[in-house]
């Protein structure tokens, strides 16, 4: 079984959307692939991928803890940049 997984991507085209970078990336992927995975934490992503048949499959979480201090609006999620290739989940 070949697994497909979209991982550590990004653009700063703003005309270009988290869907359509999925979908192109998702695209020139080996017609052999039988499943493939991509990670989000934008809901409206999300219920794009859904439109065009994707299914939404389980949650990740990650842990993190600022020792020195250092990130005092840590606890904000909008100031976070998460991505699939930041710890070891892109390993299993």
């Amino acid at each position: 079984m070949i697994i497909g997984t979209l991982c550590e991507w990004a653009s700063v085209d703003k005309e270009l959307s988290e869907t359509d970078i999925n979908l192109l990336a998702f695209s020139t992927f080996d017609k052999k692939c039988y499943y493939m995975r991509t990670v989000t934490n934008c809901s409206r992503t999300c219920e794009k991928l859904q439109e065009y048949w994707y299914s939404k499959h389980g949650e990740m979480q990650m842990g993190f803890k600022d020792k020195l201090g250092q990130y005092p609006d840590m606890a904000e999620k909008a100031n976070w940049r998460i991505r699939f290739g930041c710890c070891n989940s892109i390993l299993f």
